[in-house]
């Protein structure tokens, strides 16, 4: 599946479908919602179409969040989207950090290897329950058909 393309992630203006509105349900609060909107519509092969709009702020109206703030709370949602969908890439690129750390400066990080260690282990374990069950479906199927 190609990546979507998007030029304004956090735009608030959307229209969904009744079959988008019945795929999403999304949990996220405040600015980080529109991120998981569209990597779930994604996930789930939903069609997106990018219309372009036009917003002026003015001194007499002007934006109501602190950009640092909104910028940060889209980082962190996207990286807690990640995580959740890809543990074994978290521990992957935190388990580089640390080698690359250690490397430059003999410095050994306990919390990024706290971070490596725990991504890895949950990366492995979705893996195993995702065999299990995968497993168990064909089982299944295998004693339908009988």
């Amino acid at each position: 599946m190609n990546p979507i393309r998007i030029a304004d992630t956090q735009s608030g203006f959307r229209a969904y479908s009744r079959k988008a509105i019945e795929a999403i349900l999304p949990t996220e609060a405040g600015m980080g919602v529109s991120t998981e909107i569209l990597l779930k519509a994604e996930e789930r092969g939903l069609k997106i179409k990018e219309v372009p709009v036009k917003i002026i702020y003015s001194v007499e109206h002007p934006s109501t969040l602190n950009t640092l703030i909104h910028g940060l709370d889209v980082i962190f949602t996207t990286l807690k989207q990640l995580s959740i969908r890809h543990p074994l890439l978290i521990a992957l690129i935190s388990g580089s950090m640390m080698i690359h750390l250690f490397n430059a400066t003999r410095y050994f990080s306990l919390p990024l290897a706290m971070i490596t260690i725990g991504f890895g282990i949950a990366g492995i374990l979705f893996c195993s329950t995702a065999l299990i069950i995968w497993i168990l479906v064909s089982l299944i199927k295998e004693l339908k058909s009988k």
